[in-house]
């Protein structure tokens, strides 16, 4: 019996794929046999990729160790691997989605802040004006006060806005 692996197959086997700051990423949190053979595998399509192992003992959050490849250039593997390929294709259409939904909350926000909001007001109004109207809402109801911090962090981030004696406005 022989078995045939597909270079498509091997780098399948990463543990994320994403596309992010114009660069395809590949997580592996297996440094043994699923790694070497993955980097060889790049190896041998003449892929240029950077290799980095993320994994710090300090810190606590990190639950366990992961290496975080970057393809130079994803157009290098669109012949030898379709699907990896399209799973890229498909990171980037979701990130601009995301971008898109970002920039939409943030206008929403923008916009209430005439005068300094709590954060509590902030969800209130992001729920009711934003949230409520997305067709998954039900799905994601439970989580939304999470993802208004992260967005109130983002945007504290980015000097969108600013926090003044436990309220926000606008920078």
């Amino acid at each position: 019996m022989e078995i045939k692996l597909t270079a498509d197959w091997i780098l399948s086997l990463c543990d994320e794929i994403s596309y992010q700051k114009g660069k395809g990423c590949l997580v592996i949190y297996d440094f043994g046999f699923q790694l070497h053979l993955i980097e060889y595998t790049l190896n041998s399509m003449n892929v240029k990729y950077e290799c980095v192992d993320a994994y710090d003992e300090s810190d606590v959050e990190c639950e366990k160790p992961f290496c975080f490849i970057t393809l130079e250039n994803i157009e290098d593997i669109k012949e030898s691997c379709p699907e990896l390929y399209n799973k890229f294709q498909k990171s980037i259409q979701d990130e601009i989605k995301s971008n898109e939904v970002y920039i939409i909350k943030r206008d929403i926000v923008v916009e209430f802040l005439d005068t300094p909001k709590s954060q509590s007001q902030i969800h209130k109004h992001l729920k009711t004006e934003f949230y409520k109207k997305q067709d998954d809402y039900n799905s994601i109801k439970s989580s939304i006060k999470k993802h208004t911090e992260w967005f109130i962090d983002r945007l504290l981030k980015e000097d969108v806005i600013r926090k003044k004696s436990k309220k926000y406005v606008l920078k």
